[in-house]
């Protein structure tokens, strides 16, 4: 009986459970002991959080670490380095002296690391300060995901950090469904599986040269959705949201679209959370004849699913993804002028080509299960 601890996001967004998902089934295969996992919300560590349950990384942390066997820390994007007052300039602010009694193996499993929220002054040697201790303790495992983070790390760090850290893919990429009769919607169209984003709007749009504000992006997106279904007779679209605030985005793009395709043409799939939700959530993305979204684990999930998918990029985290599986070719920047007619070329593309899509995606998943096995066994071994 292995005794695990899992510090991660299981609350608040559907994307953290696929990917919990993918992570605990491929452990699962690869370890013989029996798992018993107990999990924390790392949002009870945030700096802003202040219920009567708030926690630290400090001796009461070290006291729970230590009576089980490893710790998980993630997958999630804990490590970028925009904190001013953390000890390691990110969301895990785990001091020196605490890393020196935590005498269990930490497994930091997919984190992302990444710039574009900023960077403080000081922050970066905090932070390789950090990854200096835990290194030097010699049974911890320091992962990022394949997110562009480590050429992140190269660019801020340096090459020797790249060395010092692993890379690995996202959990959502091995994410699998139960086989289910139930369905949410009564739909026997062919349908379009649709995320969209509005949090960090400042920085997804109107940030800098030839990008548009969000306003004019909801009602163009509105409007090429209009279109293709105009053009697609027999489609239909689900919006799903991943957390509240895409509840706003799908309602500010609806009000911009045709009265008759949002009354006879849209569904929306309803906000989920916790561990076992993304099982309904991702059984949509999996039967949907292509996917797009703004958010990671859509496109993650997607690929991971076999359904063809198109990043919607308004945030460089999304296009980093894409660049480092070598797929730039299936995304469209839709913060940009002029997005509309790239979009429904690539939509119409997408329908076109889903065979030699789906063909691209399974071998590059085969690819990637070699990837995250070979960490899962040095951990477990």
């Amino acid at each position: 009986m292995l005794k695990v601890l899992h510090v991660a996001s299981f609350s608040g967004n559907i994307g953290d459970n696929a990917n919990h998902n993918g992570l605990r089934r491929k452990i699962a295969k690869i370890c013989k002991s029996n798992i018993i996992y107990t999990e924390i919300e790392v949002r009870r560590f945030y700096q802003n959080y202040n219920r009567p349950d708030k926690l630290k990384f400090d001796e009461n942390f070290v006291e729970i670490a230590n009576a089980h066997d490893l710790v998980i820390i993630g997958g999630g994007n804990f490590f970028e380095i925009w904190i001013e007052s953390s000890s390691t300039g990110t969301t895990i602010d785990m001091p020196g002296n605490i890393i020196e009694k935590i005498k269990t193996p930490i497994f930091f499993f997919g984190l992302g690391f990444d710039p574009y929220k900023g960077v403080p002054e000081g922050n970066i040697d905090k932070f390789k300060s950090f990854i200096d201790k835990l290194i030097e303790k010699k049974i911890h495992t320091i992962t990022v995901r394949n997110d562009g983070s480590m050429k992140h790390i190269g660019n801020l760090l340096g090459a020797e950090y790249k060395k010092k850290i692993e890379h690995v893919p996202d959990g959502g990429f091995f994410i699998e469904l139960e086989e289910t009769n139930e369905k949410i919607f009564n739909i026997s169209s062919p349908y379009i599986a649709i995320n969209v984003a509005k949090d960090m709007a400042d920085l997804r749009f109107n940030n800098g040269e030839n990008s548009i504000t969000y306003e004019l992006f909801t009602k163009t997106f509105a409007k090429t959705l209009d279109i293709f279904l105009e053009k697609q007779t027999d489609f239909e679209i689900i919006f799903i949201p991943h957390i509240y605030s895409d509840l706003d985005a799908i309602y500010d793009i609806l009000k911009n679209m045709s009265d008759p395709n949002r009354r006879h043409k849209v569904s929306t799939a309803p906000l989920l959370h916790g561990l076992g939700s993304e099982q309904i959530v991702f059984n949509i993305y999996e039967n949907a004849k292509f996917s797009m979204g703004t958010r990671f684990h859509t496109n993650v999930c997607s690929i991971g699913l076999n359904t063809p998918s198109i990043g919607l990029v308004s945030y460089p985290k999304l296009k980093d993804l894409y660049e480092e599986l070598n797929l730039l070719n299936r995304i469209v920047e839709i913060n940009q002028y002029g997005f509309q007619k790239t979009l429904l070329t690539k939509m119409e593309e997408t329908l076109k080509n889903k065979k030699s899509i789906k063909l691209e995606y399974s071998s590059l998943k085969k690819e990637l299960e070699n990837e995250i096995d070979e960490v899962i066994l040095k951990v477990f071994s």
